[in-house]
């Protein structure tokens, strides 16, 4: 009785399921299904799940998070190219849910009020002073950085294009994959227990390449919070902001430790260089 329940549980599995592929049945004495509560005769596999059916489950549980976010971050997500960049993504605002209120970027109206606040006016003083103490350190050199708040658009653009966000939201995607695959403790409808239990996993779960960019919406530089210095001899730069030119153009030149010694005599209102990742043109503006 048991043995035939199986065979229909295998047979409606494979058809609804979208996998037609039957293994060879053996039959044997019932053994217990890892993290499942039916039984299965030895020598008996389940159908292989294929990746379609995997990826349309963590679109579903991707769906079910996203409504729980903001307004803002809802918008957001439906530009954010393909699956894995997304998952990162949510990871993220996962994370970041208290800082909406005070940390998310600016719209343009709130940029033109601040252009015109007395706060707008010291920080550029401030920036002035650092550009203006390290052409005088380093004679033949100029500082240049960008003082426009970098917007939603930008920032949007900068996590769909930069190489160091899809590597780590594609061993992101794989371990979310792997996770849900236990349809036990992941149902396919998931519920309320299911997805809180996701969500833990996702948040918890940290790939091993850092991204090199804020994700939307949190960036510093959306509430001109941070500058990104570059140095240049003429109309050449000699050291910016490609990360693969950490080591040559800024630490071997020695362009980090001057740009530091620049900023710490120049004012008192930054702190930096950025750790993690490791940026040594950027730093954080403190009013």
């Amino acid at each position: 009785m048991v043995l035939n329940i199986y065979y229909l549980m295998v047979s409606l599995t494979a058809l609804f399921g979208g996998d037609t592929t039957m293994r060879a049945v053996v039959p044997g004495p019932l053994l217990p299904v890892a993290g499942a509560t039916a039984l299965m005769p030895a020598g008996m596999m389940l159908p292989a799940i294929s990746s379609g059916t995997r990826d349309a489950k963590l679109r579903i549980y991707m769906d079910d998070l996203g409504k729980g976010f903001d307004k803002r971050v809802q918008e957001v997500l439906p530009k954010i190219d393909g699956v894995p960049r997304r998952l990162l993504a949510i990871r993220y605002y996962m994370r970041r849910k208290s800082d909406m209120r005070t940390k998310w970027t600016w719209t343009p109206k709130q940029i033109a009020r601040y252009k015109k606040s007395s706060e707008y006016s010291r920080s550029m003083a401030e920036v002035d002073s650092v550009k203006w103490k390290f052409n005088a350190l380093n004679p033949g050199y100029n500082l240049t950085t960008n003082t426009e708040v970098r917007t939603l658009d930008d920032q949007i653009r900068n996590w769909n294009q930069t190489p160091s966000i899809l590597a780590g939201a594609t061993e992101l995607m794989a371990s979310c994959i792997n996770a849900i695959a236990d349809s036990v403790l992941y149902l396919d409808d998931p519920d309320r227990a299911s997805l809180a239990r996701f969500a833990r996993f996702l948040e918890g779960c940290q790939p091993s390449q850092i991204p090199t960019v804020a994700v939307p919406g949190f960036s510093q530089h959306g509430q001109l919070r941070a500058f990104d210095f570059v140095v240049r001899s003429g109309d050449r730069i000699v050291a910016g902001t490609e990360t693969g030119s950490i080591r040559s153009a800024w630490d071997r030149a020695g362009w980090t430790a001057k740009l530091h010694d620049a900023v710490t005599q120049g004012s008192r209102r930054f702190v930096g260089p950025l750790a993690s990742p490791r940026e040594p043109w950027h730093y954080t503006y403190q009013p």
